[in-house]
């Protein structure tokens, strides 16, 4: 059964923004993590090809079954696990940053998230999940939906372009990484501080064997990656 579509309930007076200008083909629901303290990351960027630190690097923390294998991430679900994947710390989501993941296989019966939560008031999220058969982008309050084509939406990206209390964030999709199409955009007004976090994610259909997605190609163009 699908999920409602709304992501982050919000109050009239505090309501973000969101206008959205679909693209085809191009477009949630899982929100947010725990907070983090530590200093803001100035970089994300993963190929996947170590596994020091954890499953996810050393810039972010695992959930569920994950596993290196060949330069990609491996996320798995079984019946006894809701979501695997992997969420960021703190990390600066300034412009000109550009965040983008390669989806190498995601499977059909599973919901597939890429999603930045921005700290404001209230807190609000920009979301791209692939599920049956269609890939979504939510905003706070609206989504977009057109059908998921595997190889032109191998590539997903959200950038940002910030102004006073507010941010604009774009979802992009490619066929190989190099140019983009958009997707769409959100605007968030009331948001106070430019940090993020970052999370994608394998969430769990019903019982069966085990299932997931693969990642790979996960960077930032933002910060100096060592």
């Amino acid at each position: 059964m699908r999920r409602a579509a709304v992501v982050i309930a919000m109050g009239a007076a505090t309501l973000a923004a969101c206008f959205i200008k679909p693209e085809p083909p191009g477009a949630g629901g899982d929100g947010g993590g725990p907070s983090d303290s530590s200093p803001p990351l100035t970089c994300i960027r993963d190929d996947f090809e170590s596994s020091a630190g954890s499953a996810c690097g050393t810039w972010g923390t695992g959930s569920g079954t994950l596993m290196r294998s060949a330069g990609e991430l491996h996320a798995e679900i079984t019946s006894g696990l809701d979501v695997s994947g992997c969420q960021s710390a703190k990390f600066n989501f300034t412009e000109p940053v550009a965040l983008k993941i390669r989806l190498a296989s995601p499977l059909m019966q599973d919901r597939v998230f890429f999603l930045v939560t921005l700290p404001g008031s209230p807190q609000a999220s920009v979301k791209l999940e692939i599920y049956n058969g269609n890939l979504y982008l939510y905003c706070p309050v609206l989504e977009i939906q057109v059908p998921y084509l595997p190889t032109t939406h191998q590539y997903l990206r959200f950038s940002a372009s910030t102004g006073q209390d507010m941010v604009t964030v774009f979802a992009h999709y490619s066929p190989t990484g190099a140019s983009w199409n958009l997707i769409g955009e959100c605007v968030h007004t009331n948001v106070s501080q430019l940090g993020a976090e970052l999370r994608f994610a394998v969430g769990a259909g019903v019982g069966g064997a085990p299932r997931g997605a693969v990642f790979d190609d996960l960077t930032t163009t933002a910060g100096s990656c060592p």
